[in-house]
């Protein structure tokens, strides 16, 4: 009885912590769900589609990235358990190292998007991706939002 009991905790236990990352949304879902918002928003044509995407998933995919390796560290320096251990310095430099480099990544994307896409096709794509951002931070929920 008591292995019975003991199993069914278990099962419940790991149906629970499945259930939790189930819900979690995948990057390729973020991913196909921001393409297909900006492509309609932006009106490009299925021959713009097919030049455009792999430039768009190329810096979604080193944006991605960026963010995972800063993550790293920031929550590296956060582990640290006295505050006096801690080297605002070097927090602050890396805080803008990441800045600096995805600004770099925005300017390499923004020149491969000006050699593919018309000047004003351009400027709606970039309007519907400001929307896009906009949205998302207006449908954020509640327990992540600053307060």
């Amino acid at each position: 009885m008591k292995f019975f009991v003991l199993s069914l905790l278990l099962v419940s236990a790991f149906g629970v912590q499945a259930q939790q990352h189930k819900d979690r949304p995948r990057i390729e879902d973020m991913h196909a769900k921001k393409w297909a918002e900006l492509s309609a928003k932006a009106k490009l044509t299925e021959q713009e589609k097919t030049v455009v995407y792999p430039v768009f998933m190329e810096y979604e995919d080193a944006v991605w990235k960026l963010f995972k390796q800063n993550r790293e560290v920031m929550k590296s320096l956060r582990n640290k358990k006295d505050d006096a251990s801690l080297n605002y310095e070097e927090i602050n430099n890396k805080y803008i190292e990441q800045e600096v480099k995805q600004i770099e990544l925005l300017q390499e994307y923004h020149k491969k998007l000006t050699k593919i896409l018309a000047p004003r096709k351009l400027f709606d794509y970039y309007l519907a991706e400001r929307v896009y951002k906009r949205q998302l931070l207006q449908n954020m929920p509640p327990h992540l939002q600053k307060k």
